[in-house]
């Protein structure tokens, strides 16, 4: 085997053993359906490594409605960003008290992880603002601690499913 031959073996190997994908057109999206019956708004933080920090710039507010029901959520990634780790922040409206999270889905193409009361703490941890009850789609956002501030952190579960989505 020639010099050049070995060398692109050796390109073609580590293409595919890294999961390396270029795949244009494909968009990552992440679809909350929930039920706050109080104006408020949703923060997602995400890192495209998961050993990033969250931060500021790379996070997604969407405003929501207060009214009685389940409600749709959508946040779409630009093409180029695949997060590997996600926060979502559950607002900031300290009288919320009760939330239903009915599912999360995080889809890229025809792939998904779907994540509802069954599995939802293999996938998500609160912090000490937020209890999930279980066998349920409810949240309890507890405002009266100091610093008031209720979010779902992924787990590494998640974070390695998501490295493979």
């Amino acid at each position: 085997m020639t010099r050049r031959q070995l060398m692109y073996l050796l390109i073609y190997i580590m293409m595919f053993s890294c999961n390396f994908s270029e795949k244009k057109g494909e968009k990552t999206t992440l679809k909350i359906n929930l039920e706050f019956r109080k104006d408020d708004k949703i923060q997602l933080f995400y890192t495209e490594h998961p050993l990033d920090n969250f931060i500021e710039k790379k996070s997604k507010t969407l405003n929501i409605k207060g009214q009685d029901g389940i409600q749709e959520l959508i946040f779409n990634f630009p093409e180029e960003i695949h997060p590997l780790k996600i926060r979502i922040d559950l607002g900031d409206n300290q009288s919320q008290n009760i939330i239903k999270i009915q599912t999360i889905v995080i889809s890229k193409d025809d792939e998904f992880i779907r994540i509802n009361s069954d599995n939802f703490s293999k996938y998500l941890l609160p912090n000490d603002y937020v209890v999930h009850i279980e066998s349920s789609s409810d949240f309890k956002l507890d405002a009266k601690k100091e610093n008031y501030d209720p979010y779902l952190l992924s787990t590494s579960l998640l974070i390695k499913e998501l490295i493979e989505l």
